[in-house]
């Protein structure tokens, strides 16, 4: 039976790093915070500001989302927020759910206002790969407060490029969620929103991991594990094409069928 992959324990979280973290995050939630309930009161829609509470939860996929990418935030020395599954988890990913979940979702709602192209769709996706791969390659050239163990492939700089596209794929899984709930439940059921960012999240991520992850449990065959990661990619593109279909209508209809909510809604729809 090949033997799991174990994360480095005595690695040493990077004192000087971790504070910068957490007065950048720290901000950054702050603003976060500003923009979803001055969204909320323009809007007068509490969404906004359940999204927020929402991804404060997703503390508890933490975790397991590490196990299925390999990664590890260092506890010697670590500012804890939580430990779940005996693993501690740092104060700073409780502000860094709060920077990207709450103002990916306003950012997604815009797009979806104006009425997403082909072209949109794909430039928020890419671009938000982008962004996430280069924020985390940037931070791991400074130090080590996360660190991707195991036998991974398709690694620069330290990161494997497959874990980002999963985590745009949740990204996109929450904001197309929050737009569903938000225009099917009653006004007084949306605070349903808050327990569906962290499953949407969970949901989304194991969906994408999956290959990637099962190759990394089973076996050393660098060949194998390349296969997994390749798969983690494509079944992350296939979600973002498919959640698409539901919101970029081929420009025929964009010019011919508005919805009432600022989108638009393919034939049959």
């Amino acid at each position: 039976m090949y033997p799991w992959p174990e994360p480095p324990r005595t690695a040493v979280m990077p004192d000087g790093l971790q504070t910068a973290l957490l007065v950048v995050l720290g901000l950054g939630a702050v603003l976060a915070g500003a923009a979803a309930a001055r969204t909320a009161r323009r809007q007068s829609t509490p969404v906004p500001v359940f999204v927020m509470l929402g991804s404060l939860l997703c503390v508890a996929y933490e975790p397991i989302g590490d196990l299925m990418v390999l990664a590890y935030y260092p506890e010697d020395g670590q500012v804890t927020w939580v430990n779940l599954f005996g693993r501690g988890i740092p104060l700073f990913i409780a502000l860094m759910y709060l920077c990207y979940i709450g103002p990916f979702v306003l950012i997604f709602d815009h797009l979806r206002r104006r009425g997403f192209t082909a072209r949109s769709w794909w430039s928020l996706w890419g671009g938000t790969a982008l962004g996430i791969t280069g924020i985390e390659i940037a931070v791991m050239h400074v130090g080590a407060p996360w660190i991707y163990y195991g036998p991974q492939r398709t690694v620069v700089a330290g990161l494997p490029l497959w874990t980002p596209i999963t985590y745009v794929s949740f990204l996109f899984a929450i904001a197309a969620g929050v737009h569903a709930l938000d225009r099917w439940l009653r006004p007084g059921d949306r605070w349903l929103v808050i327990p569906a960012v962290p499953a949407l999240l969970a949901g989304a991520h194991v969906f994408t991991s999956l290959p990637a992850a099962a190759a990394l449990y089973s076996t050393a065959d660098r060949g194998a594990i390349l296969l997994g990661a390749l798969g983690s990619v494509a079944v992350a593109v296939l979600l973002a094409h498919g959640l698409g279909r539901f919101f970029v209508a081929p420009s025929r209809e964009r010019r011919t069928s508005p919805t009432l909510s600022g989108g638009y809604r393919p034939s049959g729809g």
